[in-house]
């Protein structure tokens, strides 16, 4: 019979214990027993908490969806989008919301920077770029206002609370846009001479 190589401690401390061996057949029946009777009550432990792991994995998961959830119908409500940027890797993504509220195709791409700046109004790409730039050197909230025009619609003007947050060493950019029809805000302020 082979030998085995290494043998787990905890195991190896349970075999002395009952007076057992790796090397012999066991000539104790009722220590034996209890030794299978330890192990399978081990195994029964592990599978308890796996399960447990499990459900508890899946009712966050279900938590959290039903969280996210909430969150966009809150966005819905308040007429306000979320946009997250993470610099590092130049990802740039959109709520559901923003789509809705601009009636924007669920097909563009606005996986980069460098895409939706080219729907920003051109007086603003560098305000823009300041305030995120700011944002990650700093890691700082900030904000600014920036009118872009991203559907059929006429240009929209935004006022972004740009809050950086760390995950895993990279500057994850959360923008909470709350969005005003340009022309509107123009001509109520021109009405009200501000």
């Amino acid at each position: 019979m082979k030998e085995i190589d290494n043998i787990n401690k905890v195991l190896e401390r349970q075999l002395i214990r009952e007076g057992l061996s790796i090397e012999f057949l066991p000539t104790n029946l009722k220590s034996w027993q209890k030794f299978i009777t330890r192990i399978n009550n081990h195994y029964s432990d592990i599978e308890q908490e796996r399960y447990i792991l499990e459900r508890s994995s899946e009712i966050a998961s279900q938590e959290s969806m039903a969280l996210n959830k909430e969150i966009e119908r809150s966005q819905q409500i308040a007429n306000i989008g979320r946009w997250s940027y993470d610099y590092k890797n130049n990802i740039f993504r959109l709520s559901k919301e923003l789509f809705q509220m601009f009636r924007l195709n669920s097909e563009i791409n606005f996986n980069t920077l460098d895409h939706f700046k080219k729907n920003i109004l051109k007086e603003d790409i560098e305000k823009f770029s300041k305030t995120i730039q700011n944002a990650i050197d700093t890691k700082a909230d900030t904000e600014c206002e920036i009118r872009c025009s991203m559907s059929l619609l006429k240009y929209y003007g935004f006022t972004l609370y740009v809050t950086p947050f760390l995950i895993k060493a990279v500057v994850v950019m959360r923008l909470l846009a709350s969005p005003w029809k340009y022309q509107r805000k123009k001509k109520l302020i021109k009405e009200l001479k501000i």
